[in-house]
C-alpha cells in the first residue's frame, strides 16, 4: 500500500517522532510506502527510511494523503484529487491563531473532502461541537495504519 503524509517539517515534535517512528516500522516491514510531504525543511527528529518531497509534489499524488496541521489541511483540500484524505488533529491548532477569521478554520474543517480524525475524546467532542462536523475516528498515538483503515 501506498500513501503520503503532510507535515510542517520533519523537526523535533512528539507529534513527528511518532509520524516517522511509525513510517519507519510500516516501510522497514515491508507493511507500506510512504512519503513525507513537508512545508518547510528542518533537521529531522529521526531519520526516515522512504522518501520526502516538498508539499508541491503532493498536489498530483494519487495514493491517500493524511494532512497533520492546518496549512497542510488547506493545501490538500486545493489538491485535485480523487482519492481518500484525511486531516488528523493532534491538537486544538486552531486556539493558537486568534488572529485568523472563524471563516478560514470553518471552511477547512467543515470541507466535505476530509475525514477528520482527532487524537482523544476530548477532542472529539470539541472538534464535532465546534465545526459542526463527525469526526471519523480516533487515533491517541498517530498511528498511521489506524488513521488510514477502518478498525
Amino acid at each position: 500500500m501506498q500513501f503520503g503524509v503532510l507535515v510542517k517539517n520533519l523537526g523535533d515534535s512528539e507529534l513527528n517522532w511518532r509520524l516517522i517512528s511509525n513510517a519507519n516500522y510500516l516501510m522497514d516491514n515491508g507493511i507500506a510506502d510512504i512519503i513525507f510531504f513537508y512545508e518547510d525543511i528542518s533537521q529531522y527528529c529521526v531519520v526516515p527510511h522512504g522518501s520526502i518531497m516538498q508539499v508541491v509534489e503532493a498536489y498530483e499524488y494519487k495514493y491517500p494523503l493524511i494532512a497533520t496541521s492546518l496549512t497542510t489541511a488547506q493545501k490538500l483540500i486545493s489538491f485535485p484529487r480523487q482519492s481518500k484524505s484525511i486531516f488528523y488533529l493532534w491538537d486544538l491548532e486552531w486556539l493558537r491563531y486568534p488572529d485568523i477569521s472563524f471563516n478560514v478554520f470553518k471552511e477547512i474543517y467543515n470541507s466535505p473532502k476530509l475525514e477528520l480524525v482527532v487524537r482523544n475524546t476530548e477532542h472529539k467532542s470539541l472538534v464535532q461541537d465546534l465545526w459542526n462536523k463527525d469526526v471519523h475516528k480516533i487515533s491517541e498515538n498517530a498511528n498511521l495504519m489506524e488513521i488510514l483503515y477502518e478498525s
